[in-house]
């Protein structure tokens, strides 16, 4: 609640978005591997959350069915069979192998701060700073991470802009729950409250 009221009071012209979302629920952090993190994450690009979670589960099933403890692990032919792309296969794989091999060191990213984390996960191929965004919110539970470059959030600070004035590419006013900020920004847009 505390998060609510501190963007309410620092972004009064999004009072009517942010009363009709209301308050948002805490994300739980995740406890899996970050392999299997970065390969939901790899799995879900440029794909809606439905089919990028049929594919994962698929990804798992198959893994389970071959005797791997995760998809990163899966030949590259079984990857494309679940509906992944050659070059997410690829990404996929390639950070799996990283991960065998330095294993505490990429665990440890639960640690970074946010600005260490996006150049620790884009000096891996087919991993970016929207890659780094997406695990720092949904899977560290960061609580102040903005991500500026997901898609659907440069849609959301367009329609703020044009609709209530607001321009949000910096939202130091949202510090330190940005993550919050984010959340709402891409409740509204799914809501067509924005």
């Amino acid at each position: 609640m505390h998060e609510f009221n501190h963007l309410l009071h620092h972004y009064t012209a999004l009072e009517p978005v942010l009363r009709r979302i209301g308050p948002l629920e805490p994300l739980p952090i995740r406890n899996e591997a970050v392999a299997d993190s970065v390969a939901r994450i790899v799995t879900g690009q440029m794909l809606s959350r439905t089919s990028a979670d049929k594919i994962f589960a698929r990804l798992e099933q198959a893994a389970q069915v071959e005797g791997h403890n995760r998809p990163c692990l899966l030949p590259t032919e079984t990857m494309l069979a679940c509906g992944l792309s050659r070059r997410k296969a690829d990404a996929i794989q390639r950070f799996g192998r990283h991960y065998a091999q330095h294993t505490a060191t990429i665990e440890g990213w639960r640690q970074l701060e946010i600005d260490e984390l996006r150049r620790e996960v884009s000096q891996h191929w087919g991993l970016s700073i929207w890659s780094a965004d997406i695990l720092a919110i949904f899977y560290f539970g960061l609580p102040d991470v903005f991500p500026h470059t997901d898609g659907a959030m440069v849609r959301a600070l367009k329609l703020c802009q044009e609709r209530y004035g607001l321009d949000l590419s910096n939202p130091e006013a949202a510090r330190p729950y940005r993550t919050t900020l984010a959340r709402y920004l891409w409740d509204a847009l799914d809501a067509g409250v924005i």
